[in-house]
């Protein structure tokens, strides 16, 4: 079955002619944490959690009635964290991590795990977070709690007990860097109530998951280790693991299991046969053989997505939620299929996802609805009735009617390669030559652009620019060939592509060639600062937040949370080697450049950051300033890899703001 998302086609692109900078929000509007997210229905349907601000503004845990939304209370908070994920465990039971939004994140603290009913009782701290002071001991700070490096793998599939599985990872976060590997990874079995671990498999040295069968027991695991990613069966006549498939982690041919249908046919995400994108194939892992053709794939782009299965059929395959070009939805099931069609009529030109409950009998459907312009709003839908209630916005300041609409398009690079972009340009700006933007995403190779309310670019077109989003080579989502042109391609071929993207838009007449500025974070900062020192005629300034500068330290600073396996077994392979590259990696270091660099820089990192260390930013501001005079200069002292505290976000996007003003916007001399 092969099937391509059409949503973007059936969106109207019909825009108000309304004043491109009437009605500016603040930008705490768009940059505040939703009111109300993580959405989940209960197995039976008949209660949901979701995450909202508490009276202190700390995030907390609430469950909801849908029969009667007055019946709602907060059943978790935490006074020094927020609630992070949180999970039904059975019909009246959830477990939930926790993160600290006020102090950067929490990059002092392990996520921690708890556990308490729907109604506030029998609150239990399953793990610790606290992993300072015991990281070599393996005792607990607590006499019930687990050690901090216990971590949620999954629920039971029939959600009808208070068990969870659990991995155990004891690698020590203090002496282990750089690269902090997981010397063993052990399953268990924990029961919520009495904080009781029963143990499910001997530990397995890499990175670890498995699949269960039916009976709850460990059939499939995968694991990741020294740059390969392997699948191994264990028959269920013999306590004994075999393995059944090989492939290297950074090929693009690497596995990842999404499901047992029954106890051998597993659901996995691979690449096969040659193909360029990945797709969903079943594997008889008892045989250790694939089929043939893909179960589902999505032409032009790797599956993205999640499978929505019954439980109660075997794991029957009901249909599946994926990404193209816009989000989509797929059923298999008739029934389902139905629903799907009469909400999408009811909320037309958006994404409207549904999130059904584990047991099929259940009276409701919660729906997540959301576009290019609509943050996500949630809406239940009552089976029996047919009728569909709005119960809660996530961001209810927000006016699709003021936001600006993105499309997709794909543009040739210099080379004849495709690129895919986002373009978001603000209402109203038709025939007009923009003020713009190019906003370059971080990792870099992860895809990092979707069709959806993205906070940063509808800000950017509030204030009047026009926003491109490029999926430069070396991002991945869109095939193998896409994402290996990127490989050594750090300032190269990558660069292009940013710049190629940049004229895109002067050749189609919506872009002013001499007000464009380059703008990221992370691999985005790095862009932006290569940006300047490569194309410095094309990008009139460039905003680099937690961005590297420096490759050569991305292989031998001792302060990063960069694991060895992957300096040895990634990075080596897609940004270079640090011996045998290492000429090409110090003449792609901005550090090196900085006698290129004439435009005006923003710079602006976090102290904590143990991704990107803050010595990346102050070698090159240091060296920056001999031949630079316009370079702002800010540093968040209690912020790791990006900004999690509001008045942060709010401050730099402040900062932003006035600075695109000065170099490209109204007051741009």
């Amino acid at each position: 079955m092969k099937f391509t998302c059409r949503l973007l086609l059936a969106v109207s692109l019909a825009v108000a002619m309304v004043g491109v900078r009437a009605q500016l929000l603040p930008p705490a509007a768009f940059f505040r944490n939703p009111a109300f997210a993580s959405a989940s229905l209960s197995p039976d349907g008949k209660l949901i959690a979701a995450l909202v601000p508490g009276a202190s503004g700390r995030l907390v845990l609430a469950v909801f009635d849908p029969a009667d939304f007055s019946k709602s209370r907060i059943v978790a908070a935490l006074a020094d964290a927020d609630v992070g994920r949180l999970r039904w465990v059975s019909d009246r039971r959830l477990v939930f991590s926790a993160i600290d939004l006020a102090s950067g994140g929490g990059e002092q603290d392990a996520p921690g795990l708890y556990a308490v009913d729907a109604d506030g009782s029998d609150f239990r701290q399953l793990a610790d977070r606290n992993w300072r002071g015991f990281v070599t001991g393996g005792r607990s700070l607590s006499d019930r709690s687990l050690p901090w490096y216990t971590f949620f793998e999954g629920t039971t599939r029939s959600r009808t007990n208070d068990d969870i599985f659990v991995t155990q990872v004891p690698y020590d976060r203090l002496s282990a860097r750089p690269g902090r590997e997981a010397p063993s990874t052990a399953l268990f079995r924990l029961n919520t109530r009495a904080v009781r671990l029963t143990s499910l498999s001997a530990s397995s040295s890499g990175s670890v998951h498995w699949g269960f069968d039916a009976n709850d027991q460990p059939r499939v695991m995968v694991v990741d280790k020294e740059g390969r990613t392997t699948i191994h069966y264990r028959d269920p006549d013999a306590d004994k693991w075999r393995e059944v498939a090989q492939a290297a982690s950074v090929s693009g041919a690497s596995f990842r299991v999404l499901a047992l249908r029954d106890g051998s046919t597993a659901i996995v995400w691979a690449r096969r046969g040659g193909g360029d994108t990945s797709a969903l194939y079943l594997l008889d892992a008892a045989r250790g053989v694939f089929d043939e053709q893909p179960l589902v794939s999505v032409r032009g782009f790797d599956f993205s997505g999640s499978i929505l299965l019954d439980p109660g059929e075997d794991n029957r395959l009901l249909g599946m939620h994926f990404e193209s070009d816009a989000p989509g939805t797929v059923w298999l099931h008739p029934g389902w299929r139905e629903v799907q069609a009469a909400i999408d009529a009811a909320l037309p030109g958006r994404a409207n996802r549904l999130h059904i409950a584990a047991r099929p009998q259940a009276p409701y459907v919660l729906v997540e609805s959301a576009s290019d312009t609509q943050p996500p709003v949630f809406y239940l839908y009552d089976s029996k009735e047919r009728r569909l209630t709005q119960i809660a916005k996530s961001f209810p300041e927000i006016d699709p009617a003021q936001m600006a609409r993105t499309r997709f398009v794909r543009f040739k690079a210099r080379d004849g390669m495709e690129i895919p972009m986002y373009v978001t340009a603000p209402r109203g700006a038709e025939g007009k030559k923009l003020p713009t933007v190019v906003l370059v995403h971080g990792g870099p190779h992860l895809r990092g652009h979707h069709w959806t309310w993205e906070p940063e670019s509808q800000f950017l077109a509030s204030r009047g620019y026009l926003v491109l989003r490029p999926d430069f080579r070396g991002s991945t989502g869109y095939g193998f060939k896409h994402f290996q042109a990127g490989w050594k391609q750090w300032g190269l071929a990558m660069q292009d592509d940013l710049a190629d993207a940049a004229r895109w838009a002067i050749a189609e007449g919506i872009g002013d060639p001499q007000r464009i500025c380059i703008a990221g974070a992370s691999y985005g900062g790095y862009a932006a600062m290569m940006g300047l020192a490569k194309d410095g005629d094309l990008f009139r300034c460039g905003v680099n937040w937690v961005g590297v500068t420096d490759l050569e330290l991305m292989f031998t600073a001792n302060w990063t949370d960069v694991t060895e396996s992957a300096r040895r077994y990634s990075l080596a392979v897609t940004l270079g080697d640090p011996n045998q590259d290492a000429r090409q990696l110090r003449e792609t270091s901005p550090v090196n450049l900085t006698q290129q660099i004439r435009g005006p820089v923003l710079l602006a990192y976090g102290a904590a950051d143990l991704r990107v260390p803050i010595e990346h930013g102050r070698k090159f501001r240091s060296k920056l300033a001999e031949t630079n005079k316009d370079v702002e200069w800010v540093v968040y002292g209690d912020e790791g890899h990006g900004w999690v505290k509001l008045e942060n976000r709010v401050d730099f996007w402040t900062r932003v703001e006035k600075f695109l003003d000065r170099n490209i916007g109204s007051g741009a001399k």
